[in-house]
């Protein structure tokens, strides 16, 4: 969905924006942990970004007539999550299959071994299996207040519910998604 180039620069852009205007001193003061940090999160921003613009895009299609163009782009909600769950949970793996004189060297956790990236690999895995597990309802509200980053009140005025039952919907999910995990062995 997203090519490794656009990735990178996105995470340039990042770290251009974190040193910019700073002392050698205020920058000495930056470890790999947290400007690893800073460009996963310029990036799942910059997909949530995308995804909002292409969710708009599907739902503005589906109020028109689309033309031969159009219908050979799958814009299906559903295709568009999942390609956004796999993008974001791949950040990492991206940076693990680079070579040394790739921009994401800085982002490796030189500390973790082998069998705990392996680990945090399947892990990760395994819970967006439970996400997609999860009823529509609960998927949809998961998404929107981790993924999009949405306040519950803004998520209970969207799906018309009232703020405790949104926060009890995401709790619940979030035991279910626990659940699956330990059902599986993951945890």
């Amino acid at each position: 969905m997203v090519e490794y180039e656009e990735l990178v620069s996105i995470g340039i852009i990042a770290i251009q924006a974190l040193v910019k205007n700073k002392t050698t001193e205020q920058l000495e003061k930056y470890n790999k942990s947290y400007i690893g940090t800073a460009v996963r999160w310029a990036i799942r921003n910059e997909l949530r970004n995308r995804y909002r613009w292409y969710s708009y895009k599907a739902a503005k299609s589906e109020g028109e007539e689309t033309d031969s163009d159009s219908s050979e782009i799958d814009l299906a909600p559903e295709k568009i999550r999942e390609g956004i769950y796999s993008t974001i949970l791949s950040i990492d793996s991206i940076s693990d299959a680079s070579d040394n004189d790739s921009p994401f060297d800085f982002i490796k956790d030189t500390g973790a071994l082998p069998d705990e990236r392996l680990e945090l690999v399947e892990l990760s895995k395994a819970i967006k299996k439970a996400i997609a597990s999860l009823p529509p309802k609960e998927r949809t509200i998961v998404e929107y207040r981790f993924y999009r980053n949405l306040q519950i009140k803004d998520i209970a005025t969207q799906v018309g519910l009232s703020s405790s039952r949104i926060t009890r919907i995401v709790q619940a999910a979030l035991n279910n998604i626990r659940q699956h995990l330990i059902d599986n062995d993951q945890i």
